[in-house]
């Protein structure tokens, strides 16, 4: 496994910027996973409960929804911070380079705040 570089560190924070911001034009209502990887963008209801898998550099990240809650389920990552930090509006496997936001209601709270 390679180190990430200073440049790696900057296009994915430039990256993850750009996920942040456009979280603004999503429409509100239903509650929305909006999931970034570097090999695309992607949007799951988080009325369908399901477990979805996503391809980074270390491997396979599985995020699961259930009952209106998002949470890493398993990650390849080495301190496996993201698989431990439980229910969340905002998941994030940094190692792996998947970043997970919870739009819109999702009628709950998230791990920090409940």
């Amino acid at each position: 496994m390679r180190k990430p570089k200073a440049l790696d560190i900057v296009l994915f924070a430039l990256y993850a910027a750009a996920l942040v911001l456009s979280l603004g034009f999503l429409p509100e209502g239903d509650g929305v996973l909006k999931v970034s990887t570097e090999n695309g963008d992607y949007a799951y209801s988080m009325k369908e409960d399901g477990i979805h898998e996503f391809t980074g550099p270390l491997g396979t990240t599985a995020i699961e929804i259930k009952d209106g809650k998002a949470r890493v389920v398993s990650s390849p990552c080495p301190g496996k911070t993201c698989v431990e930090s439980g229910w969340s509006k905002s998941l994030c496997c940094l190692p792996n380079r998947v970043i997970a936001v919870v739009t819109g209601d999702d009628g709950g709270p998230d791990a920090v705040s409940g």
